[in-house]
């Protein structure tokens, strides 16, 4: 599924479910709660393997820097093994602010111009998107969004300590990280076979709804190049979008998505 195809239902608000109890370290997310060499096993099976994500991130967040990297390993080595500090608390479950805050009843309107790979306009519509229900997985709530009242064009998000995530088609691997939030600029992750890059973690962008301090996310493929950009912006959502078509001789600009207006619900 192409990126902004993912990305076109979105302007967002306000609350994200976390699923961690009490304090951080039950990594594997074991029913007796207890923190083991198990959690260890699990975390550097993660980090160092491609084992599965754990079950809730948050409790993976030893030192709770709302990331995942080598320092929770070390930390949880060490309190383990070398007397070092105790896992800390969990973080509240609501995390302001989010790249891609979710709250049912939030909606956004949208203008979208499409072009073929000559640069001929091709169509010329406005999109209006609703968050209109959620569910859980994995301990995690998920949120709907849907393009249309009937529903017929929808995706599926959720918040974690590292960005806003999606649902995806695929079967191995369902859930992707599509908006790395907070993030530096220059840093690169995979998307299966794309790979997104923050460029910028505060480009001001002028659109109908307003002028944005934006995240610029980059998706591009080796040998292609640019597949797609947005610009969004934390506590508000995408802000701006482009998605590019393929063709033998690279790439062209095939949508644009700028937000016209949206409605946040309050907290």
């Amino acid at each position: 599924m192409p990126i902004i195809a993912l990305l076109l239902p979105l302007v967002i608000s306000v609350r994200g479910e976390g699923c961690c109890i009490g304090t951080t370290g039950n990594v594997d997310n074991s029913p007796d709660v207890t923190v083991d060499i198990a959690d260890l096993v699990y975390l550097a099976d993660y980090m160092f393997n491609s084992g599965p994500e754990p079950p809730c991130p948050e409790e993976a967040d030893m030192n709770g820097d709302q990331s995942l990297d080598i320092a929770d390993l070390v930390y949880l080595a060490d309190y383990m093994f070398s007397g070092g500090p105790a896992p800390v608390d969990c973080p509240p479950d609501v995390i302001s602010p989010q790249i891609l805050p979710l709250a049912i009843g939030n909606s956004w309107t949208s203008d979208v111009i499409e072009y073929n790979e000559y640069g001929q306009q091709t169509n010329h519509y406005v999109s209006t998107g609703t968050v209109v229900a959620d569910t859980v997985i994995n301990n995690r709530a998920w949120y709907f969004l849907t393009a249309d009242t009937t529903g017929a064009d929808s995706s599926l998000w959720t918040n974690k300590i590292d960005g806003a995530w999606a649902w995806t088609d695929s079967v191995g691997q369902p859930e992707a990280l599509m908006m790395k939030y907070p993030s530096t600029a220059g840093e690169s992750y995979p998307v299966y076979d794309i790979t997104l890059t923050v460029e910028s973690i505060s480009t001001s962008i002028t659109v109908p709804a307003g002028t944005f301090e934006c995240y610029y996310y980059r998706a591009h493929i080796p040998i292609y190049g640019t597949v797609g950009k947005i610009w969004a912006c934390p506590d508000i959502g995408v802000v701006r979008a482009e998605e590019y078509g393929l063709t033998l001789f690279g790439t062209y600009l095939a949508k644009e998505v700028e937000l016209l207006e949206y409605n946040l619900v309050a907290p």
